[in-house]
C-alpha cells in the first residue's frame, strides 16, 4: 500500500473521533487493533468505539486539526490539536461548559488497509487541569520522594507501567520542581537579588 493511501486511512481515523461516526471503526481498525496508549483496553475496533463514545459524551462538539502528517513505509505520524466544550462527564470529571485543548502526536502502524497499532503522546497533565484537576502542595508533600523519579527522568516508565506509578512519578517531578523554585529563591536571596 502506498504513504498517502495509508495516511487517508488515518484522516478518516481522525474522522472518527472528530464526528463520533463509530461505523469508520469498523473501516480503519484491525481486529487486532492495539491502542498503546491504553494496554488494558481489549484488542479491536469495539473498545474504542466505547472510548470514542465515553468521549463524545462529554465533548460532543469535538473536532481534531491536523497540524502536520507525514508517512514512511507502513507508519503515518501526525501532530494534532482537539479543541471540544466539556458539556457532559468526562472520567469522572463534572461538565465546565469550557472548551478545553489538547495537543499531541500519534504514530500509527498500518497493514493491509487497516491500522494495526497506536501510539500516542499528549499534553494530558494540561487537558487534566483544563477539566478541574488541581495539583496542591499537599498532594506533593503526601507522596514521599522515591526511586521513580528517578526513572521519570531516566524514560524507563512505559506505556506498560501502572497508572498509579507514572502519577506518582509525575508527582515526584513536580515535587522536585518546587524545591528546585526553593532552592533558586534562597540563592537569590544569599546573593542579595531578592
Amino acid at each position: 500500500m502506498n504513504i498517502e493511501a495509508n495516511k487517508a486511512i488515518v484522516r478518516k481515523y481522525i474522522e472518527l473521533w472528530s464526528t463520533g461516526n463509530l461505523a469508520l471503526a469498523d473501516e480503519v481498525l484491525a481486529a487486532n487493533f492495539v491502542d498503546h496508549r491504553h494496554p488494558n483496553q481489549a484488542l479491536g475496533p469495539e473498545s474504542v468505539k466505547q472510548e470514542i463514545k465515553a468521549f463524545r459524551d462529554g465533548f460532543p462538539d469535538a473536532c481534531i486539526t491536523v497540524e502536520q502528517m507525514i508517512g514512511e513505509g507502513d507508519t503515518v505520524a501526525f501532530r494534532f490539536v482537539l479543541r471540544g466544550t466539556h458539556l457532559g462527564t468526562f472520567a469522572g470529571f463534572p461538565p465546565t461548559g469550557k472548551e478545553d485543548v489538547l495537543t499531541g502526536a500519534d504514530f500509527v502502524r498500518i497493514a493491509d488497509s487497516k491500522m494495526v497499532e497506536l501510539w500516542s503522546i499528549q499534553e494530558t497533565l494540561s487537558w487534566a487541569q483544563q477539566l478541574g484537576l488541581k495539583i496542591s502542595r499537599d498532594m506533593i508533600d503526601e507522596n514521599p520522594h522515591t526511586a521513580l523519579q528517578n526513572d521519570l527522568n531516566n524514560n524507563t516508565l512505559d506505556q506498560s507501567t501502572e497508572p498509579s506509578l507514572i502519577n506518582h512519578a509525575a508527582i515526584e517531578l513536580l515535587r522536585s520542581w518546587r524545591e528546585a523554585d526553593e532552592y533558586d529563591e534562597e540563592e537569590q536571596k544569599a546573593h542579595g537579588n531578592i
